[in-house]
């Protein structure tokens, strides 16, 4: 199954959502399952959202959508500063790949190493420079 849609949420007073995807499932053709504008949307950025073709009437197709962003984490108490080195544990989708990047100034970013994450986290042993400034973020790559 493939395709892409748009989600949108909000309300004056009440709030809604409305989720449209046009998707194409094996070589049939392409089909619009649009779930029209529904009560609900308050928990976003999770998405939970059944959406259809024919408005879920008989012999219809209907897709669960269950969504939510995906997240890495540093382990607690794992931080540490050791021979010139930061060291942490970091977790998030077990067979992922995480980039840590390194910036001096927060505008440009250059990436110091990738890692597979696995079931269990992956330790990281990321080497300081001598600059007085320097910041780390990780980030899931495809």
């Amino acid at each position: 199954m493939r395709g892409f849609g748009t989600y949108k949420v909000g309300g004056e007073f009440a709030v809604q959502h409305q989720l449209k995807l046009l998707l194409k499932v094996d070589r049939e053709e392409s089909a619009l399952f649009d779930r029209g504008l529904v009560p609900g949307g308050g928990n976003f950025p999770r998405i939970d959202i059944p959406i259809s073709i024919s408005g879920a009437v008989c012999f219809d197709t209907v897709i669960d959508i269950h969504a939510a962003p995906v997240v890495l984490s540093i382990t607690k108490g794992s931080l540490n500063n050791t021979n010139n080195f930061l060291q942490m544990r970091m977790s998030g989708p077990s067979g992922s790949d995480a980039v840590v990047e390194t910036s001096a100034n927060l505008q440009a970013w250059t990436p110091v190493q990738t890692n597979a994450l696995t079931i269990d986290g992956v330790d990281l042993s990321v080497p300081l420079s001598t600059n007085q400034c320097q910041f780390f973020r990780a980030r899931l790559v495809p």
